[in-house]
């Protein structure tokens, strides 16, 4: 594997000229005034911390500003934080890139790179990382493997979202929301003291809309919006020292499904093109709100957990028991064809249904002393069972003997095509982690952190698949699948995955640190697998080194907050999967992510704030042969060189005490390729962004009123792109420009 480090120099530089700067610069503490930004507490290191004091590249978002912007879902986090890309089409299955490193795989026995953690609690399957934003405390973007603290699978980085707790004070609060495209959203909470030493919470969230795309073949609104979330939670407190926290939440949503338009088509290369375009013209026209799918589509999720903590705190330390237990069960029905049977005799249809639960355990210790030593150490189990079918129904031609697509026409026996295959798969997997940090402050300005873990995995994995020859009419298997039952396979992996960080503060402003870190993503069994053989034959664990360097300053008396690094990012046995035609192949490659992030907070008066982040990266692929095509040095999907994003907030005192701000945002992410062949027709363009919201709150913050509107520029881009075996791309494209009014009212 080659190594690339044109990126060390300059982080040496940029690394001695923070250094440089700091030492120079002493801001006089009379700038700060009353304005100086207030402070951010996160838990990247499973303790709570200043931000500006972790040696970490992580962005956090307040549960305020989740309110104040309008922001619904990860997909909206995402638009503002340095080196994280998210794109989402299917309910239950979103797709994380951090830093260029993601997976658009959803096998039962396959994890994702990027880990979602909701209060603590690591969330296995792909189809519960994705739920609506409400009744929260705060989110956190980890950037680069964090296999120490948080685990298996977290190689590229990982997404904690921590959820408001109850609280003895009382406090309730209702909302309403409404806005174009037919949105209707409803949110609730009530927390409080029920005894001396009892306090709960109940939080809900409706939300509904109608979608902003259509089907015109079946009259169906597709992108479409119907969801309930809850969530309770119970806090008994026994002790002073001695807190548990009981909790219990559940969401179920429905939709249409999607609306895949034809984009792009290639008249040298696929057969079917001049048929296409021809159907096009005839009924979409090109318009990319419209589809002509032949078939009512459909997506169903229903989530549930339960969650037992138990905090108990000693003079020497603080031990901490989280036990979860969650369930999934989603199912769907898409058409991957895009044009209904009766303009162009092509089916292609996709059902799946998932059904996965998942126990997990974690028991840490964590030192409750200050300098010069802070330590945590700790064990980690998980179960996980998921049961997964998914049937794909294709066919090419139709019975009419005087049709061009015909038995005796010249598109229909010559390209004719029909099968129906069925794959089923049944997978277990358990793990087990032992792992343990140490700070250790050797003088007041100099500290150092060594940790490590140990993971042991193992998966067993069930799998078949039935063909079901042309359905009515002579055809061929799907890809020429042969039929296979019962095929079963196990396979254990075990790493140790250690981390380093040195870190020195240069005075009271800021502190540069270095971090030297292993991540460890387990083996897997490929899905929708052609043959026995493939079904059984297991990829390799993922493993990346890291080498980071940064710096966290605070300037003019807290009121500029400026955190830059610089990283190197090396893969070894990259899993990699890739849809040729009908099949899927899995492949292990050697890849290199390496970049630049910054992000920065300005209060620049006592009425105007500015914030932005800005991010450089370069990923691509060292070594990557799939088949007969090298696709080494080829950049990774969705990997955007540039990601920059700023906005600025500006607040203005009104008459009786109420208060007005005023905030406006632009995002702008780099042309990126959706998949690794790097294929012209699947690079999406540049994409920018604008957003802006007017808050209104009364003179004791009991009422807010929020105006927003999201892309306000009305920007045509893509979600996904899949290259057609027959023309050319079907996609998926983003919600067009939204707006709308929020007003909630909090009880104290």
């Amino acid at each position: 594997m080659k190594y690339k480090n044109q990126i060390v120099p300059s982080s040496i530089t940029l690394a001695n000229a923070v250094v440089v700067a700091t030492s120079l610069m002493n801001p006089s503490q009379a700038l700060a005034e009353n304005y100086a930004l207030e402070e951010v507490i996160v838990s990247a290191q499973r303790r709570s911390e200043s931000l500006q004091e972790v040696p970490v590249s992580v962005t956090a978002i307040g549960g305020e500003s989740v309110g104040e912007s309008g922001i619904a879902g990860l997909n909206d986090i995402s638009r503002q934080t340095p080196g994280f890309t998210m794109t989402q089409y299917n309910i239950a299955e979103p797709q994380l890139y951090i830093r260029g490193i993601g997976s658009t795989q959803d096998s039962a026995a396959s994890d994702s790179p990027v880990a979602m953690f909701v209060d603590d609690v690591y969330i296995g399957r792909s189809g519960g990382a994705s739920f609506e934003l409400y009744d929260i405390e705060r989110i956190e973007v980890l950037r680069g493997p964090q296999g120490t603290l948080f685990g298996k699978n977290v190689v590229g980085g990982a997404v904690s979202v921590v959820t408001s707790k109850p609280s003895e004070e009382f406090k309730a609060k209702l909302g309403v929301t409404a806005g174009n495209l037919g949105l209707k959203k409803f949110t609730g909470l009530i927390n409080g003291a029920i005894t001396d030493n009892v306090a709960g919470k109940f939080a809900f969230s409706k939300k509904d809309t109608d979608g902003y795309a259509e089907n015109i073949s079946t009259g169906q609104d597709t992108h479409d919006v119907d969801n309930l979330s809850t969530r309770a939670q119970l806090a008994v407190f026994p002790s002073d020292n001695l807190e548990i926290l009981l909790g219990a939440d559940y969401s179920t949503d429905e939709n249409n499904g999607n609306c895949r338009s034809i984009g792009e088509l290639d008249e040298d290369t696929r057969p079917l093109t001049p048929i296409y375009r021809l159907a096009v013209a005839a009924t979409t026209q090109g318009d990319i709100r419209k589809c002509t799918g032949d078939v009512e589509t459909y997506q169903e999720r229903d989530l549930g957990g339960l969650l037992a903590k138990v905090t108990w705190d000693t003079p020497l330390a603080t031990f901490s028991s989280i036990s979860a237990y969650r369930e999934s069960d989603y199912k769907w029905l898409d058409d991957l064809s895009g044009l209904p049977a009766a303009t162009l005799p092509l089916i292609v249809h996709n059902n799946a249904e998932e059904q996965a639960d998942q126990f997990s355990q974690e028991l840490r210790l964590t030192s409750n002393g200050g300098a010069p030593l802070q330590w945590i150490a700790g064990y980690y189990y998980m179960r996980e069972n998921v049961d997964r079918r998914e049937r794909f129904d294709s066919q090419v031609g139709n019975d009419d003997p005087t049709s061009i697509f015909g038995p005796n026409g010249p598109l229909g026996a010559a390209t004719l095509l029909g099968g129906n295959v069925e794959f089923f798969q049944d997978a277990k997997s358990d793990s087990h982690a032992v792992f343990a940090q140490a700070n250790y402050h050797f003088t007041d300005d100099f500290s150092a952190s060594f940790g490590g873990r140990w993971s042991y995995d193992k998966k067993k994995i069930n799998q078949s698949a039935l063909d079901y020859e042309g359905q009515g009419h002579t055809g061929v298997p799907l890809s020429g699948a042969p039929p296979y039952a019962n095929a079963e396979a196990s396979e254990s992996w075990s790493e140790f995955t250690p981390s380093l960080s040195l870190n020195y503060q240069i005075n009271d402003n800021g502190f540069v640190y270095f971090t030297a870190a292993n991540g460890y993503k387990s083996g897997a069994f490929i899905g929708q697998a052609m043959s026995a053989e493939s079904a059984t034959t297991p990829l390799e664990p993922e493993t990346v080194t890291n080498y980071e360097i940064g710096a966290k300053t605070e300037w003019f008396g807290n009121r500029l907050r400026l955190n830059v690094s610089a990283f190197n990012m090396e893969y070894s046995d990259l899993q990699v999967f890739t849809l040729k035609g009908f099949s899927l192949v899995s492949d292990n490659a050697e890849a290199t992510s390496q970049g630049l992030d910054v992000e920065f907070v300005a209060a620049v008066t006592d009425r105007l704030r500015l914030s932005g982040s800005w991010s450089y990266l370069d990923a691509e692929y060292d070594t990557y042969i799939s088949g007969d095509d090298d696709y080494s040095g080829n950049v990774l999907p969705r990997a955007p060189k540039h990601s920059r994003n700023i906005k600025a907030s500006y607040y203005q005192p009104l008459p009786r005490g109420s208060e007005l701000e005023l905030s406006l945002s632009y995002d702008y992410k780099s042309s990126f390729f959706f998949d690794p062949d790097n294929s012209p027709l699947r690079e999406e363009e540049a994409v920018e962004l604008i957003n802006a919201n007017a808050s209104w709150y009364s003179s004791g913050q009991d009422w807010r009123v929020v105006a927003w509107v999201k892309n306000l520029a009305d920007e045509e881009y893509r979600l996904h792109s899949a290259i057609s075996g027959f023309a050319g791309t079907v996609n998926i494209y983003a919600p067009p420009r939204s707006y709308g009014l929020t007003v909630d009212y909090t009880f104290r």
